[in-house]
């Protein structure tokens, strides 16, 4: 079970390693994330999970307003 889970955890890693420079390169990523940070009504005293949080810009984003932000993801070591 643990080298079938360890062997699935690689596959996610990877797949996300093809993927993220893509997603960060979409036309207006940016714009994106600040509406998504403005609909979520986050201010300075909030505390944000950002689950999946993937490569973290979104996270690094809610990071520039939130009290505190705290991102994870599979993909992370």
């Amino acid at each position: 079970m643990v080298e079938t889970t360890k062997g699935h955890n690689q596959q996610v890693v990877d797949q996300f390693g093809r993927q993220a420079v893509y997603f960060a390169k979409l036309p207006n990523h940016k714009e994106a994330t600040q509406l998504l940070l403005q609909m979520a009504g986050i201010e300075a005293a909030h505390h944000v999970l950002d689950v999946a949080c993937g490569a973290g810009s979104v996270a690094c984003a809610a990071a520039r307003v939130a009290r505190e932000v705290t991102g994870i993801d599979l993909t992370l070591p």
